[in-house]
């Protein structure tokens, strides 16, 4: 169980859940993230100091339902 070395959120989100708090220092979350229209994969990886974000590229994924999902598409 938790801390994770890794976690992957396969539809869009508008912001990322609080996941990042269940990965272990080193660990890695990726996700597609809709931002001003657009959805990017991000990738977060959680060191010691803090967490680095990362854009890797342009994607199109189904929605995210509830809390954390995009309202309208």
């Amino acid at each position: 169980m938790a801390p994770y070395d890794r976690i992957c959120i396969t539809a869009a989100c508008i912001d990322i859940p609080p996941l990042i708090e269940q990965l272990r220092a080193g660990g890695r979350l990726i996700a597609p993230v809709m931002e001003e229209g657009i959805q990017n994969l991000v990738l977060l990886e959680k060191g010691e100091r803090g967490v680095e974000r990362n854009v890797i590229s342009k994607v199109l994924y189904i929605p995210l339902k509830g809390r954390y999902g995009v309202s309208k598409v």
